[in-house]
């Protein structure tokens, strides 16, 4: 009996360990994919409206996120 006391609590704590890796993956590629919306999003505001404020607003946050991320 003391050594299902023993194995209960590991076997629960590692399946809930198997959930949460498997959440924090599908967050991770739910903001990958929000992060190029928003790339892309600026980058076509920057191409369309070149001599406007949005369009110079648009490409200095991606000029901004050049030179910090490497992109």
């Amino acid at each position: 009996m003391e050594i299902w006391a023993r194995i209960i609590p590991r076997l629960i704590s590692s399946i809930m360990s198997i959930i949460d890796a498997a959440n924090l993956r599908s967050n991770l590629y739910e903001f990958k994919e929000e992060h190029e919306i928003m790339w892309t999003a600026l980058d076509d505001l920057a191409r369309m409206y070149v001599d406007q404020p949005a369009g110079k607003y648009a490409q200095q946050a991606l000029n901004q996120i050049k030179t910090k991320y490497g992109r």
